[in-house]
């Protein structure tokens, strides 16, 4: 690439580079001391025409998701050869945003603070509560540069509009949600001293103790937690047993995790014993 001191079609050199320039202060603090992020950051900005230094300055990553402040956004449109003229207006309760893109249709974009109260976005940030004409022309600065350039852009939005957007929560693992059934603890009851003094025999006072107390016949135990290979949960019948291993095995087939094919074998392999028994 042209005006560049390094050539980013080299990764050896692209990540040489990274490595060297990762915790320096003209990093931005999103970078800083992440080379691979940086090199990734330059080959994306590579792919829309940018320059390295110029990829880490604007580019942003929030949420796990590239994006590109608003003047980056329209700075790379001018820059496209069918890029023909672009105005924009608007006040502290609405922005328009007009592209005009060669032999093309002008494309027009208007956001009003009544949108952005409907998102719930004026509540969520402070920005918009002390710039809102600045907000509300990015936005729709943001929807006309995207719908008139989406071969010059390649999805990239702006960082405005998704500093906006809530964070996701990370999925759970569904074997760290699984609640430990409470397990009943024996009710005994206990012998009078008058009727010890009464029936001064121990055999018969141990028998009535011995037969207040619940002989556990659960013997099918299902292990439900990869954490904590000692839990588990035990069940008199191998139907009900089988039943919970089943809504366990499908909470991690239906899940988002990624290793979610490793979690079910190794939750298969713990739950070997019961998968071996049959319902005799």
């Amino acid at each position: 690439m042209k005006n560049s001191l390094i050539n980013v079609d080299n990764l050896d050199t692209v990540m040489v580079f990274a490595e060297k320039i990762a915790n320096t202060q003209l990093v931005p603090p999103n970078f800083r001391g992440k080379p691979e992020d940086i090199m990734v950051a330059m080959q994306m900005g590579k792919e829309v025409g940018l320059l390295p230094m110029q990829s880490l300055q604007s580019i942003s990553v929030i949420n796990g998701k590239p994006s590109m402040y608003g003047d980056s956004l329209l700075a790379l449109c001018r820059s496209h050869p069918e890029f023909e003229d672009i105005e924009e207006k608007g006040d502290h309760r609405q922005a328009t945003c007009t592209v005009k893109r060669k032999n093309q249709t002008p494309v027009v974009s208007t956001f009003t603070i009544e949108q952005a109260n409907r998102a719930g976005l004026v509540g969520r940030s402070p920005v918009w509560k002390t710039y809102p004409e600045r907000m509300l022309q990015m936005r729709a600065r943001g929807f006309a540069l995207r719908d008139a350039f989406p071969d010059a852009l390649g999805g990239i939005i702006a960082t405005e509009e998704l500093n906006d957007y809530p964070v996701k929560e990370k999925p759970k693992n569904p074997m760290d949600v699984i609640v430990k059934e409470p397990v009943a603890k024996p009710k005994i009851e206990m012998v009078s001293k008058e009727k010890l003094e009464k029936n001064f025999n121990t055999g018969e006072i141990a028998k009535n103790v011995i037969d207040k107390i619940p002989s556990s016949k659960k013997k099918y135990k299902v292990y439900n937690s990869l954490k904590n290979q000692e839990s588990y949960v035990e069940f008199e019948t191998y139907d009900d047993a089988y039943k919970l291993y089943e809504k366990k095995r499908n909470e991690i087939l239906t899940s988002s995790a990624k290793d979610k094919n490793k979690y079910l074998q190794i939750f298969m392999q713990m739950n070997n014993v019961l998968l071996k028994n049959n319902k005799k």
